[in-house]
Formats: structure tokens, sequence, C-alpha cells
């Protein structure tokens, strides 16, 4: 089934064919937006996206009261650019992240953490505190990988939600999500290697990637259709990857789900390019209508493996994450037990009591709620406080916003002069390997005072404002 390609991604393809074949010379003045709309038969605001997609590939730039101009060569030789492999140097523009966690700034937009409000807090520490009382000494074992059956179990019964029907005892517990992901790229890779991500592609994975010495194929993402699946085609067609790495549900950073057909066809890209999928499953219980099915769903050829992470919905201290890993399930079983061994008893048997007794649906059509009032607060806020031009990714589910500022901006002096104003942000450039989204960051709009959230955004616009 031939991908639905959007059609400013069909003109921006068009234009790059024409700079790529010097039709278009560098240096030369592109036509105005009016025109390019009347020759091509499409819209404005399609002409002025896909100008916008050229020039976050750096092939055209805008110059202030004159228009689009074509990119000059000599810009940076050799760098790569989306759909070339490229090495991942992202690890030293991430820690300013991590500083803040550790700091006293008032309103964390950054680090994709909710706030106590959306998690069951009450209810876990009832529960571990009940494991206590009956068994003290619990706090000195750990349950052996591949983890408490009991939790796989639960886990097992919550996937039918997603479509998936798999087995309990080949569910791997670990130490969170990353820890999952990790385990995986160690199986299938070695370093040099290739990995396709989406692009933009959560930061988190780009530092495991790099740390693993892999390269990746950025392959750009439709806001609303998830990754290009064109472009997806013809990337591999030039450059074999022995892994795919991507979030199909809810994305982040753009909250983005990719609808079934699409899911399908992905899945048949891969299996014709015989590329194992590791799927991200983590923030697919906070779709707002409910999980939609996983891509390994459909997989017929266990060659999909489905990672989660209980820290998004439920505890995020408690690092718990698991991997469904298909046919690699002993490979990944013997590397975690190298890797990281046994986990936490306790931590493991709250939350299978937990899922055991019910309240967790509730809990999530709860949480499901709440956040969605507070994305649609945000969205207010930045309509009414952003400079006009502002664009924003309508997420799907989940907590994260994805913003576009209408013109480029150093992100790294704006998340500077953020932390100064005692706010938390994360700037676009970290989730690209080709140092992209210049003009781009990320929210996290889980926050526990709808108010406080608001005003904080219009603060942070008014700043934006001054430095653009």
């Amino acid at each position: 089934m031939a991908s639905r390609i959007p059609l400013y991604a069909k003109l921006a393809d068009d234009i790059r064919r024409m700079i790529e074949s010097n039709i278009l010379k560098a240096g030369e003045r592109l036509p105005s937006l009016r025109e390019m709309s009347r020759v091509k038969g499409v819209s404005i605001p399609t002409t002025i996206e896909a100008y916008r997609h050229l020039e976050d590939q750096n092939l055209i730039l805008v110059r202030p009261q004159s228009g689009y101009y074509v990119a000059r060569k000599e810009r940076r030789p050799g760098k790569p650019c989306l759909g070339q492999p490229t090495a991942v140097r992202t690890q030293n523009r991430t820690d300013v992240i991590a500083r803040t966690l550790d700091s006293e700034i008032s309103l964390q937009f950054d680090a994709a953490i909710p706030d106590d409000i959306f998690i069951p807090v009450h209810r876990l520490s009832l529960i571990l505190s009940g494991l206590l009382r009956r068994d003290p000494g619990i706090l000195g074992r750990n349950a052996s990988s591949p983890g408490d059956l009991t939790l796989r179990n639960q886990i097992a019964r919550r996937l039918i939600e997603w479509n998936c029907l798999v087995d309990p005892e080949k569910l791997v517990i670990t130490n969170g999500g990353l820890e999952a992901i990790g385990l995986c790229l160690r199986t299938l890779t070695s370093p040099g290697d290739i990995v396709v991500v989406e692009s933009p592609a959560y930061y988190g994975f780009l530092n495991l990637i790099e740390s693993f010495g892999l390269r990746v194929l950025e392959i750009p993402c439709d806001p609303n259709q998830g990754m290009v699946l064109g472009d997806l085609r013809e990337a591999l067609a030039k450059h074999p990857a022995k892994a795919c790495l991507m979030s199909t549900t809810v994305s982040n950073p753009l909250g983005v789900t990719m609808p079934e057909a699409n899911k399908r066809e992905l899945l048949d890209i891969l299996r014709h390019n015989g590329i194992p999928l590791i799927e991200d499953a983590t923030f697919a219980d906070l779709h707002y209508g409910g999980p939609p099915p996983a891509v390994q769903s459909f997989d017929q050829d266990d060659n999909v493996l489905l990672c989660a992470s209980l820290t998004k919905t439920l505890a995020p201290g408690f690092r718990l994450g698991w991997v469904y890993p298909g046919k690699y399930t002993k490979q990944i079983c013997n590397l975690k037990r190298v890797i990281s061994g046994d986990q936490s008893e306790i931590l493991q048997k709250t939350l299978a009591i937990y899922l055991e007794n019910g309240g967790y649906e509730r809990h999530l059509r709860r949480a499901r709620q709440e956040l969605r009032i507070r994305m649609r607060s945000a969205i207010e806020a930045i309509q009414a406080g952003f400079p006009p031009g502002t664009r924003l990714a309508r997420p799907s589910g989940g907590f994260l916003l994805w913003v576009e500022l209408p013109r480029p901006i150093d992100v790294d002096f704006l998340q500077s002069a953020a932390i100064a104003g005692n706010l938390g942000v994360a700037p676009g450039n970290i989730f690209s390997a080709l140092g992209q989204f210049q003009r781009h960051f990320r929210l996290n709009v889980a926050q526990a005072d709808t108010q406080r959230l608001v005003d904080s955004l219009l603060r942070f616009g008014a700043l934006i404002g001054k430095n653009i």
C-alpha cells in the first residue's frame, strides 16, 4: 500500500530535486510564496510548510524583507542530512536537563516526568507499607531476572488493550524503559551499525545510540501521520540498517500516533528489508482515546521487540520497565542478567498487586482527562502569549508539547535565559543528531497547578518575544 505523503512534503521534495540538479542555484532567490503556490496549484499555507521543511534541512534560508534563497553549499562541507547515516554527538547537549532536575528550578518544563497528582501515590504507598508489615524481610530480596511472574502476568493482561497477545514467560522486567531499549540495541547491533530513528527523536534514544557507538538514519516525521514512509523506503534502498527504533503511539517529542494503516505498512517495509523493529510504547496508555493497536499486534514473524515503562503512568521513582523481545528472548534475558542482574522484589510486587486489584483503568481515565485539560490550557496560553506565527504539534496523548517558533533563535541561549527565569525547557536541537530544530523546544505540561502552568508559559512567551 503506498504511503500518503503530505502535499507539503511532495512540494518540498520537488524543490529539493531542483536544488540538487542545479536548476535552482546556490544563492538564487526562490519564487515568492504566492508565486510558488500559483505555479504548483497548492495553497499558500502548504507552500509555507514546504519552505519551512527545506529550511530545517538547511537547503534554503530566509532573509527578512527579502524572501527565501537557496543556501550556499559551503555552509558546512560534508555535513550529513536527513536520510544519510551519521554519528551521534548529543550527550553533552542534554547534560543541562539532568542538572536542572537536581536544582531548585520552580517549574521544570524540560524533563518528561509527571507531577505527583498524575500518579496513584497514596494507593501505591498503602500497598508497599502493607507488604513491609507482613514481610519485613522483603527489603533484603530481589526478584530474579526476568522478573516477578505475577507482575509479568498483569502486564500481559494489560497488553490485550493494545491488541497484543503475549506470553508472560517471555516478558523481561527492566530498570526503566531506557534499559529495555538498550538491551534491544545491544542484542541487534554492533558498533558502527545503522539504526533508523524518527526525526525529531527522543534525546534519550540518541544518547543510548551514541554510547553504543552506533550511527543513526533520521527519517522525518509528519506531525499527523508519524514517520514519512516514502522517505523511509528511499533511505533503506541506499543504506542497510540493523534496527529501527521508534515510538508509533504518542511519540516523544511530537506526541503523534501513526494511523493503523501506516503501522502495517511500516511493518511491511521493515520485513522486506529484514530489519527488526524496537517499538517504544511508553506513552501508549496515555493516548487520549485509549491505546490503539501496537505494531507488535500485526507482527507474524516475531520480529518486533515491544518496550515500555511504568514510569509515566504509575511510579516514576520505581524505575520499572519491560520488554517483550519476540524471538530474541533468550539473548535479552542473558544480557539483562549480565548487565544489571536482579531487581527489587518489593517494588515489583507493589505494582503487581496494584494492577491485579484493579483501579488502573479508572486511574488512566482520570489522568488522561486531567492531562487534556493541562494541554488545552497550555495551548491557549501559547497562542495568547507567544510571538505570532508560533506553531504547535497537536499531540494525540500524553503531556509533551512540541513548539516551533516563527523565526530562528539560539535555542541554547533561550534555554539559559529560561533557567535564569526559574524555568526549565528542552531545546529542539537535542532531539536530532543532525542539530536540526533550532527554532523548536519541548514542554512538559503535566503540572499540578493549571493557573501556575498558564502564568509561567505567558512569562516564557514574553521572554521569547524579547529575544526573537
